[in-house]
């Protein structure tokens, strides 16, 4: 199962975002553990993290959270403006199958 982490500025808007992700998720059968996170969070998240992504609001700082994901060796994203919503959740879904196929055929 792909753990994601879903990171925001203090990890309230993402918590709606990864609330519609886990029905998106759970509706298309897909086993993923969807977390939401803060800037603050993400050092210490990405031991157990196999995907992270970033809020479109994050865009500024976007450079930094990416280096240190990359430290770590997690694939990262930024996420498009989209709304927290079902259709949101379907786009970052996407994402992450998106990422596992590219990592699955750069590792096969």
């Amino acid at each position: 199962m792909r753990r994601v982490l879903v990171v925001c500025g203090a990890g309230a808007s993402s918590s709606f975002l990864v609330y519609w992700m886990r029905k998106d998720a759970a509706a298309r059968d897909i086993a993923l553990s969807i977390r939401a996170g803060s800037t603050e969070d993400l050092p210490a998240a990405l031991a157990d993290t196999d995907f992270v992504l970033v809020g479109h609001h994050l865009a500024a700082a976007f450079p930094s959270i990416r280096a240190a994901s990359a430290t770590a060796g997690v694939p990262i994203s930024l996420l498009p403006s989209l709304a927290f919503n079902a259709t949101g959740a379907a786009v970052a879904i996407d994402l992450v199958l998106e990422q596992g196929a590219s990592t699955e055929s750069n590792h096969g």
